[in-house]
């Protein structure tokens, strides 16, 4: 989108992004015309002409006709210039103020002009990148991709300007095709056949004594022996950030069927703040130390099977516990074959062998503490340990009851099922048909579907070789658009991509039949629904990471031995929620857009919290919190993922933080220094401060001319 200086509200300039471009000039007789060429002549043509062209800018014979889009780039630049009052340098002949107004409105009035008025023309067809495609396979499969990601070995998509959805750069070649072809033949394979209806089953914790070989394996909590009516949580489940080989609770060792699961436990939290001085000594410095102040947090994890690796441990929910009450959850997780669940202590104390549990409260238990690998110390640990933990009021989780029941199927076969092969009444034909016009995303011709008809007349495999091949066809990897001006689904597609990173809904489709998305408070209308909806989430995780490049946090993340609290506490994780809530709570509220820079409310957890030195929040999941303005935490560049994803994993730097604030969001990046340019090192001796040196850079000519402007926002 060309950038025209707007002053609106957050979800406006959504509402209104890219649905305008246009042609205009300014004409040689024009008075306005005259006047920029007097202006540029007196104050620009000395530095930008045909003897000294700065930064090889030239406006000497710059054209006025700005349905050029060279020109009208350009001549966006010099308005950017002249309305910060960069150009003239300080150093050359300024002008008038009255002169400067005139420059920049009558530039202004242009740009705005041609903008609205320029012929939007040929675009570039745009691939589906990575993400977009894994959740349109989602949602016309309607498949589970987290757990089973049919993408997961295709390559990065492409960035240009740091977004991954731009045309231009989102090629197609022939390794990404076969993963196409790859990926399809997986999506397909997780639609479950047409057979018998897998039947439920249900486990219960109290059973674990007498349910025999059935039982075997199911409801144990590492390191505690299986003698009693209730379990144990009473360290963290991960030794160090990543080594997930602390304390768990499993519920099956391994799902028998791909399906919905139901798990449900009674739990209670005991003991929090008792003994924190006993725990976290003589730990590596990575260890967690435990924190009385945090309300215990219980965390579900799923472990998904790999071949030939280890399981892949996902966490699913963090669960904050109240103090001393025995309380009751269920949770609904759709699982994978092999999949297995786990409940962990995820702000507990963590034990190592080097210090037993029981050993940390004073219990003199081995003659031998450096013997404590033996297999009888062992056994010996654990259960005193389980004896000390009834006795004495430790921290720690109990967990008095569990149930696990599935795999449940609401209907059979599953929907999934209906949305590749359809009903079982329909053709052949009618199926790939339906199916085809769903992927493709529009109404669709004998000619469009003949091929696939052939293939699946041809091949063994019949209707399933033709819907892997509409998965691979140009018409569903792409964003598929006639010549000419867009048509209803063509809307429907963008706005919906846009906002969802996914295929356009039943609503949006019905609309773009009708022929009423082209209507203006019909797209309105549908814009403020969809943001409004949940998927939109998509919308924001994406925008917001790409803008503000919190790729950064992770590309470039701090050293794990220095800042362990930011692994141990999932601060990367925290900061980047902070940043997607605090965005999405303007953009549902509608606030001022001023409120990216000065808000005195952020989103904060209890990690986040304590890092910030803001006292008062407990809660492992992030809420709304008044920010103090001693804090300087108010808007964006006070908060933790924009610090950390504008420095650059070891230390910060005033001049990346300044071109990361030129470029995301003053949009005015600063020109790269010239090539041929021998910039010298000021001379750096004594004991200066950052600040003191970079003034020190500022002193040389050819530095200043950029770092005049970087270096302000960055110590800012």
């Amino acid at each position: 989108m060309r950038r025209i200086n707007y002053t609106s509200s957050c979800r406006g300039v959504l509402t209104m992004l890219a649905f305008v471009t246009g042609i205009g000039s300014l004409h040689a007789g024009d008075e306005t015309a005259q006047s920029l060429r007097h202006f540029t002549r007196k104050y620009c043509v000395d530095c930008h002409g045909i003897e000294d062209a700065e930064a090889d800018f030239r406006l000497d014979e710059m054209q006025l006709s700005l349905n050029i889009p060279k020109n009208f780039a350009a001549w966006q630049k010099v308005l950017d210039r002249l309305e910060s009052s960069e150009m003239p340098p300080v150093d050359a002949e300024q002008p008038g103020k009255v002169d400067r107004i005139a420059a920049v409105a009558a530039l202004k009035s242009a740009l705005a002009t041609a903008s609205e008025s320029v012929s939007r023309g040929k675009v570039v067809l745009r691939r589906l990148n990575r993400r977009q495609y894994r959740n349109t396979i989602r949602d016309l499969l309607k498949i589970d991709v987290d757990l089973r990601d049919p993408t997961s070995a295709f390559p990065a998509d492409d960035v240009l300007h740091g977004f991954d959805n731009i045309g231009s750069v989102l090629m197609m070649s022939d390794f990404l095709l076969k993963e196409h072809l790859i990926a399809a033949r997986l999506a397909l394979d997780a639609v479950p056949d047409d057979g018998p209806k897998p039947q439920a089953q249900t486990f219960r914790m109290a059973d674990r004594k007498t349910g025999g070989k059935a039982m075997r394996g199911r409801f144990v909590s590492k390191f505690d022996p299986v003698v009693d009516d209730v379990l144990f949580l009473y360290i963290n489940d991960e030794r160090a950030p990543g080594d997930a080989r602390g304390q768990t609770f499993d519920f099956s060792p391994r799902l028998p069927h791909d399906g919905t699961y139901e798990f449900s436990f009674d739990v209670e939290s005991k003991g929090r703040g008792n003994y924190a001085d006993k725990f976290g000594i003589g730990d590596p410095p990575d260890y967690q130390v435990y924190s009385p102040d945090e309300l215990h947090r219980l965390e579900i994890y799923i472990l998904t099977p790999q071949a030939g690796t280890s399981p892949v441990r996902r966490l699913v929910e963090a669960i904050d516990l109240p103090d001393d009450k025995r309380v009751s959850f269920v949770r609904t997780l759709y699982l994978l074959e092999g999949c297995q669940v786990q409940l962990a202590f995820g702000n507990g104390p963590i034990a190592t062998n080097s210090i037993p549990y029981p050993q940390r409260l004073g219990y003199k238990f081995i003659d031998n503490p450096d013997a404590v690998s033996n297999n009888k110390n062992r056994t010996e640990i654990r259960r005193k340990t389980h004896e000390l933990l009834k006795q004495i009021d430790a921290p720690r989780i109990v967990i008095h009851d569990a149930t696990e029941r599935g795999p449940l199927f609401d209907r059979w076969p599953p929907p999934s099922r209906a949305a590749v092969y359809g009903k079982r009444e329909q053709s052949d034909e009618e199926v790939i048909r339906s199916f085809a016009a769903r992927a493709f995303r529009r109404p669709i011709t004998d000619d469009d579907v003949a091929p696939f008809l052939r293939v699946a007349e041809t091949h063994p495999e019949g209707v399933r070789i033709a819907i892997e091949a509409i998965l691979c066809s140009p018409q569903f990897l792409y964003l598929y658009e006639n010549d000419g001006p867009l048509d209803d689904f063509a809307i429907a597609s963008r706005l919906s991509y846009f906002l969802w990173n996914t295929m356009p809904d039943a609503t949006l489709v019905k609309l773009a039949s009708q022929g009423r998305l082209r209507e203006p408070n019909v797209l309105l209308q549908q814009t403020e629904r969809m943001l409004s909806d949940p998927k939109s989430d998509e919308f924001v995780a994406t925008f917001v990471g790409q803008w503000l490049k919190l790729q950064n946090i992770r590309d470039m993340a701090p050293d794990p031995t220095k800042f362990s609290d930011f692994y141990r506490r999932r601060l990367g994780d925290a900061m980047v929620m902070e940043t997607e809530m605090f965005f999405r709570h303007i953009l549902d509220m509608n606030l001022p857009i001023d409120k990216f820079i000065h808000a005195d409310f952020s989103f904060l957890n209890a990690a986040l919290a304590r890092h910030y030195g803001i006292a008062g929040v407990t809660r492992t999941n992030l809420t709304r919190v008044r920010i103090p303005v001693s804090a300087h935490r108010g808007g964006l560049l006070g908060q933790g993922a924009i610090l950390t994803a504008s420095a650059n994993g070891v230390d910060t730097s005033p001049v990346t933080r300044g071109v990361w604030i030129l470029e995301n969001l003053l949009g005015t990046p600063p020109a790269p220094p010239p090539d041929d340019v021998d910039i010298p090192e000021p001379d750096a001796r004594g004991d200066l401060t950052i600040r003191e040196f970079y003034a020190k850079h500022r002193t040389i000519e050819t530095c200043n001319q950029c770092h005049q402007r970087i270096d302000p926002p960055g110590f800012a």
